[in-house]
């Protein structure tokens, strides 16, 4: 059964359709089809990932830490204790808690060399598109360096 629901999944069924293939709740089944999306996949659909909670959480501790800073400007040593505990709180999550082991971590370094590749063969095989993608790449501050090798890689391939 589980074959038949990875088949439905991979092929962009719905839902509904996996429930009354398989008899699989809907509930199940959307927990199911969420398990086995890659992080990188929920990245790019915007859904809740591990990438984004990272982020929150570092968001969270950099906030923290400016608050301990301004406490101890001010100085007031209760909130500079609670400053500390919170920011403390927040590493302590993101270190332990998130259940991101060494598995994970590999799974999304290979996706992202499995899109790297991907990128080397839209050079090759369609360079407008790469052209159209590197623009849009450079345009994104997070991934200027990238767009900027695509351009290069690009600028290679024609020569």
């Amino acid at each position: 059964m589980q074959k038949l629901v990875d088949e439905l999944i991979d092929r962009g069924a719905s839902l509904e359709e996996i429930r009354t293939r398989t008899g699989v709740s809907l509930s199940a089944a959307a927990r199911y089809r969420q398990y086995r999306k890659s992080t990188m996949a929920k990245v790019l659909d915007n859904e809740p990932n591990v990438v984004d909670l990272v982020r929150r959480l570092l968001d969270a501790a950099d906030a923290a830490r400016a608050a301990r800073r301004a406490a101890d400007l001010l100085g007031s040593p209760a909130a500079v204790s609670r400053a500390i505990a919170t920011e403390s709180a927040l590493l302590t999550k993101l270190i332990d808690g998130l259940s991101v082991d060494d598995a994970t971590v590999e799974e999304t370094f290979a996706e992202i060399d499995a899109m790297l590749g991907a990128f080397r063969s839209l050079v090759a095989d369609d360079p407008d598109i790469a052209r159209g993608l590197a623009f849009h790449l450079i345009k994104t501050p997070a991934t200027r360096d990238i767009g900027v090798a695509l351009k290069s890689a690009l600028g290679r391939a024609t020569s």
